[in-house]
């Protein structure tokens, strides 16, 4: 009677054991899963479907030629760091934001002017404030000191003294410099590329600005006379969205849509 009972147990342990098998191979639920992989996930409120139901179309503007952040390729295809994060919102949002590429300054004039709805790559200021709102920063990237190789090395805006600085027109930087450091003499070139290969051709002493961009030309112009040398005491570019002020809506919606970003997705993107 007792080894039938033992065998019963054992019997019955088996059983129990298979069924927990059977239940780890049914479907997950699509929904549960993502919020398993992600905590985050993206979820409106009702009041944040109205307003995207209402406006399926955003525009976002882009910078046309500021590599590897943002840029056209040479088939005039939007690239960069800052078109990987709209694909990955684009699919929380549905496919709702819509590239702009352009000029900074032209796509700021049209959000001011709201003939377009946001604007990525925008350090957040106080006089910018008056005409946009801004998310969260999904992206900081240090300034640095861009010079030629075998000369002093410029540690620090202080080491610029003297010096002429090649500096992009209309950049913070060039404020930056002039009130702070009024000892170095600033020279303003329309872009990025103009300002560093000014140092390059001996035109210009050193140029400071964004470690990714400086990095990208360097490497892509094939400009092997210059190096990085030291980083700038101020902050960065600190890069959030800028979105047209009678929307406050839309902010609501794009960061909690780029809280959902997983670090994962964050990677792939910084290695595309």
């Amino acid at each position: 009677m007792l080894i039938s009972l033992n065998r019963f147990v054992t019997v019955a342990k088996i059983v129990s054991f298979v069924f927990f098998l059977s239940l780890l191979s049914l479907p997950f639920p699509a929904s549960a899963k993502s919020q398993a992989l992600n905590p985050h996930a993206f979820s409106p409120t009702k009041a944040e479907k109205a307003f995207l139901a209402k406006h399926p179309v955003i525009s976002i503007g882009i910078m046309d030629a500021w590599p590897p952040i943002n840029y056209l390729d040479a088939n005039g295809r939007p690239q960069g760091l800052g078109v990987a994060y709209i694909k990955l919102l684009n699919e929380r949002l549905k496919g709702a934001l819509k590239i702009v590429p352009g000029p900074f300054k032209e796509n700021m004039a049209k959000v001011k002017e709201k003939t377009l709805d946001a604007l990525m790559d925008v350090t957040p200021h106080p006089e910018r404030g008056e005409f946009l709102n801004f998310t969260r920063p999904y992206m900081e990237i240090p300034h640095v000191i861009v010079a030629p190789k075998g000369k002093d090395l410029y540690a620090h805006e202080k080491d610029l003294y003297g010096k002429t600085l090649a500096l992009e027109k209309r950049f913070g930087s060039v404020k930056y410099f002039s009130e702070k450091y009024p000892q170095v003499t600033i020279r303003e070139y329309p872009d990025t590329w103009l300002a560093i290969d000014a140092v390059a051709r001996g035109e210009a002493e050193a140029y400071a600005g964004n470690r990714a961009v400086a990095v990208y030309i360097l490497e892509n112009e094939l400009i092997s006379n210059l190096k990085i040398h030291g980083r700038l005491n101020k902050p960065g570019s600190i890069l959030a969205i800028g979105v047209r002020k009678d929307w406050p809506e839309m902010v609501s919606i794009l960061d909690s849509a780029l809280a959902s970003l997983t670090e994962e997705e964050k990677r792939q993107a910084h290695g595309k």
